[in-house]
């Protein structure tokens, strides 16, 4: 054996990879797919929703999978004798938090060390809102981990909570899929109004009720534009609510469902302006402001957790207060009305996705992170 393959530790990777797809998940499939010069990486995957509809609500088939779950890491523990236990903490409800529970407390006394990486937010505000029991259940599952890994500086609060011993922020990185289609991104849309593009889970919190209110007042105002709501609903009576807001409006809009691949591409290819007004409790870091400024859009968002930290308010994009769909309805009409800004800000925004926020880079990070435990 050489002497680097006796550096090289191996850590137990508890995530989910799609289907569903959704920002956590891509994220852990690039996590997986990097190369690591002093890492073995030993996934089990979490297989407890098929789609973004079960994502954080109980099914009885999920009692089967946790069951499966907890064998699949004591098994791989002893298979392989990864001794660093990586896991990513619930979003704040009961029902992951449960899963988690019972998760971290039947197979973190077998590891040498937790890693936390936290890329759903808000799990130290829903300590507040447990019974005296679950406050007892939270600390048991979750206190003292070895690091914690958050996705910005405005969610260390869940890291700090647990009282890590160390922590650490790294920022989402994804492929820079754009690069091979610069002739496109840079084509001409000016025959037609600009196209704002909404992608991302339909659901109140995600901002897609305000965006919509957003273009009534645009309406009013006699502003053109054409929109694309491309996502799937949380739930049939969300579909219904968005069918019917897109229904009242003048613009021209299009309903694209779920997209992946191809047709997710097209639509970052033939939008104009990205508009993301989430308010959403778990948000942390979303990889679809990532892809909007990979494909050099101005993104037209909100100053919710830590979007602050990947769009930089009038440089590369606009960023408002949530739940005001009268101030989102102004930055739009602002780049709606401005060919030159949106040209500008896309510019700038794709700069700043290549300086920061590569997979690449994302993948270095991670592995200086975790090298931290490796050497503890």
């Amino acid at each position: 054996m050489t002497r680097m393959e006796t550096r090289r530790k191996k850590v137990l990777v508890v995530a989910q990879t799609p289907p569903p797809y959704h920002g956590q998940a891509v994220m852990n499939e690039i996590f997986l797919h990097g190369e690591y010069a002093t890492l073995d990486l030993v996934h089990i995957r979490m297989a407890f929703s098929s789609t973004i509809r079960e994502v954080g609500r109980f099914r009885l088939g999920k009692l089967a999978s946790l069951i499966s779950l907890v064998l699949r890491i004591a098994w791989q523990r002893t298979k392989t004798g990864a001794n660093i236990l990586y896991y990513q903490p619930a979003s704040p409800n009961l029902v992951p938090f449960l899963r988690d529970v019972v998760v971290l407390v039947t197979t973190r006394w077998m590891f040498r060390a937790t890693v936390f990486h936290f890329h759903a937010a808000g799990l130290a505000g829903y300590y507040g809102h447990l019974p005296r029991i679950g406050r007892w259940l939270y600390r048991i599952a979750y206190s003292r981990p070895e690091l914690a890994i958050c996705l910005s500086e405005a969610t260390r609060s869940d890291a700090e909570h647990i009282n890590a011993s160390a922590t650490c922020v790294v920022p989402n990185g994804i492929e820079d899929v754009a690069q091979h289609f610069k002739d496109r991104r840079t084509q001409d849309h000016s025959n037609r109004p600009p196209t704002i593009l909404f992608l991302g889970m339909l659901s109140r919190e995600k901002g897609v009720d305000d965006l919509l209110q957003a273009c009534q007042i645009l309406d009013d105002r006699k502003v053109f534009y054409r929109l694309v709501i491309a996502g799937e609903a949380e739930s049939d009576s969300t579909a219904r609510r968005v069918k019917d807001l897109c229904g009242s409006l003048q613009g021209d809009v299009t309903l694209a469902g779920k997209v992946t691949g191809d047709a997710k591409r097209d639509c970052y290819l033939n939008a104009d302006i990205f508009c993301f007004p989430t308010f959403y409790r778990a948000e942390g870091f979303p990889v679809v402001l990532l892809e909007a400024m990979m494909f050099s859009l101005p993104v037209v968002s909100t100053k919710w957790r830590g979007i602050p930290e990947i769009v930089e308010d009038g440089q590369t994009g606009i960023l408002l207060e949530p739940g005001h769909p009268e101030h989102l309805a102004g930055g739009l009409q602002t780049l709606l009305a401005d060919r030159h800004a949106r040209q500008v800000m896309g510019t700038k925004g794709r700069a700043r996705f290549v300086e920061k926020f590569t997979a690449s880079q994302f993948q270095r990070n991670m592995e200086c992170a975790l090298n931290r435990v490796c050497a503890a």
